[in-house]
């Protein structure tokens, strides 16, 4: 009787004599266990890999043409659109050939589209814009909107006469 209460390393009794396994050792907790993390783990797992997606870039031509479609629908004052129009520009050459345009003054820009556009025939009218942009934002004086409309289709004849513009970076 002695070695019957006698526990043994291997097996588990209880007081009674009856065979005695706790919970978190039998295997439909286990189960269960594998079950809740799963629904734990798939959500996690989920989120992070939202956020390896590859970002489609866009085209910087595409961008621009977008941007001055913007700009002709915008009602403003005609010298801040004059402004936005040659900063669409810049950020397009910036993008599209990787020059640091982004902070230099007019005159340099022309430069920078006058070798940019040796065949493209809208740079002549491309510098005449940038002159009439300079001369717009010093002498005080205030640009019309049909002009404006012209000088935006200019851009944009410039912009899809580039010979760089179907190419993505």
């Amino acid at each position: 009787m002695a070695e019957d209460l006698c526990l043994s390393s291997t097996e588990l009794y209880d007081n009674y004599g009856y065979w005695f396994v706790p919970f978190w050792k039998t295997w439909w907790f286990f189960g269960i266990i594998v079950f809740v993390s799963c629904l734990l783990i798939i959500p996690v797992v989920r989120y992070l890999l939202r956020f390896r997606r590859r970002v489609a870039y866009a085209v910087p031509r595409d961008e621009a043409l977008a941007q001055l479609h913007v700009l002709v629908t915008n009602n403003g004052e005609v010298n801040d659109l004059y402004v936005m129009l040659t900063n669409v520009l810049r950020e397009y050459v910036h993008k599209q050939h990787q020059l640091d345009v982004m902070s230099v003054g007019d005159r340099e820009l022309e430069a920078v589209l006058a070798e940019l556009g040796r065949e493209n025939t809208s740079s002549a009218q491309l510098s005449e814009l940038l002159q009439r942009v300079g001369t717009l934002k010093f002498s005080g004086e205030s640009g019309s909107a049909e002009q404006y409309a012209q000088d935006v289709n200019v851009v944009r004849q410039w912009i899809l006469a580039d010979k760089a513009s179907g190419e993505t970076i």
